[in-house]
């Protein structure tokens, strides 16, 4: 399964930044690290055909969300594994 590394940016506002929390840790395969001020790490683990892009912009569109920064993706474990389109360049 691909995995892919992210810091959000929490809002300032106590309220804001308690309800994106909340929203945040009910999402299915991700894991949340700890907050260091306003900002939270966190692992999203997803099925090869599942698109990480429709994850973030549902995370942007929370009241308590400013800003979300890619760390990394880890696509290890789909190497040698046959492809089902190819992508041109």
């Amino acid at each position: 399964m691909p995995i892919f590394g992210f810091v959000i940016t929490l809002a300032a506002a106590p309220e804001a930044r308690s309800a994106a929390l909340a929203e945040l840790a009910r999402e299915p395969g991700l894991t949340l690290g700890s907050l260091a001020g306003l900002r939270l790490p966190v692992a999203l683990e997803l099925e090869p055909e599942t698109c990480h892009e429709t994850r973030v912009a549902s995370w942007l569109a929370l009241a308590g969300v400013v800003h979300v920064d890619y760390a990394f993706a880890d696509f290890d474990d789909l190497v040698g594994e046959p492809r089902e389109k190819e992508v041109a360049t």
